[in-house]
């Protein structure tokens, strides 16, 4: 690692050198913790996914986490409208919406922060401030919980935490992929977290290497793929791998991956949680028709490809932490989506 400053090490990537020619961006975007603290502004400027619709189909049901240090909350009005909020208090900054709360999954007929009661309504105005005798020049209706953009694409909710903005481009052209697909028709199934300790830009790489590593750390999987027939096309802000005409695999920026294969259908939102760590949320839907033992075997089956992939992942950052390696290259036919990848996040990071 270089002693430059995270904007230095920025524009060591020249994103004009075409991918044939291009060194991939420098170990220190991958270890250095004033560069982590660089991308929170991309996260924030992101629109992110945060929720399953399902999740919050009825009204009161919040869900709550945290987007680049923002904490969140997310709920569905008593007019259906579906709204963002900073789970940030007003008065003293507690979480209104706990966790606890949030597991729950039951209605709430208003918000109340646990720390003094004050109360919000489904649509983020203060409803009461008790116990506030004698407080001047106070301005009720302008002490509401601060909005955040939400949306919804598909199944998945998303929010971004600066405000409104255009989708990802390619995002659209995805989702009618997976419409014609068969996606609307499918069941969720199953959701696990597992904890990677890499850099999230090391889980979305491997993702992105157009099925390089399958052969070699999947061999199961390699197996079930055409691997011949893999093609891989880079759109705005996304990268759409496939194999033939029923299978699909999109990133889109910055952290979402959804795998259309099969019977299944599968998203990955890897959550930066510190700069040799990330948290990848797994959400299932599958056929309606598939049966419970079909289910079990390829949630199994996912699993091991998940683990493979961890172990792999957890060494390549113990490399990019090592003095003996600073950039690699790219293999333009396959790895031309990473190197979209990081022309994209590069975009993001210039002032």
């Amino acid at each position: 690692m270089t002693a430059t400053g995270p904007a230095d090490e920025l524009r060591r990537f020249d994103p004009a050198i075409p991918v044939e020619r291009a060194a991939t961006p420098p170990a220190s975007w991958y270890v250095d913790p004033a560069f982590a603290d660089m991308e929170r502004r991309a996260f924030r400027e992101a629109w992110v996914p945060v929720a399953r619709v399902d999740q919050v189909a009825t009204v009161g049901v919040c869900v709550t986490g945290t987007v680049a240090g923002e904490p969140w909350v997310v709920v569905r009005g008593e007019d259906g409208a579906l709204r963002g909020f900073s789970n940030v208090c007003r008065h003293h900054a507690a979480g209104v919406v706990t966790e606890a709360q949030a597991a729950a999954c039951e209605p709430l007929e208003e918000l109340v922060c646990p720390y003094h009661g004050w109360t919000y309504a489904l649509d983020g105005s203060l409803k009461r401030a008790p116990r506030t005798a004698g407080i001047r020049d106070f301005d009720v209706s302008a002490t509401g919980l601060r909005s955040i953009a939400v949306t919804t694409c598909g199944e998945l909710v998303l929010m971004r935490i600066a405000g409104d903005g255009p989708l990802p481009g390619g995002l659209a052209e995805v989702a009618s992929s997976l419409d014609a697909m068969g996606v609307p028709d499918m069941r969720w199934a199953a959701r696990r977290t597992f904890t990677v300790e890499c850099n999230w830009k090391v889980f979305i790489d491997n993702y992105l290497d157009g099925g390089y590593h399958v052969p070699t750390l999947h061999n199961d999987l390699a197996s079930q793929l055409d691997l011949e027939g893999y093609a891989t096309v880079c759109q705005g802000d996304t990268v759409v791998q496939t194999c033939g005409d029923t299978v699909l695999y999109a990133w889109v920026w910055p952290n979402l991956m959804i795998n259309r294969y099969g019977a299944v259908l599968d998203t990955n939102v890897v959550l930066p949680l510190a700069p040799d760590r990330c948290a990848v949320v797994f959400d299932w839907w599958f056929d309606k028709d598939l049966d419970d033992a079909a289910i079990g075997e390829s949630l199994e089956s996912s699993a091991q490809v998940q683990e493979e992939d961890r172990l792999i992942c957890e060494s390549v950052q113990r490399g990019l932490s090592s003095s003996a390696y600073d950039v690699g290259r790219y293999a333009p036919r396959l790895e031309h989506g990473m190197h979209a990848f990081h022309r994209r996040l590069h975009a993001a990071l210039m002032p």
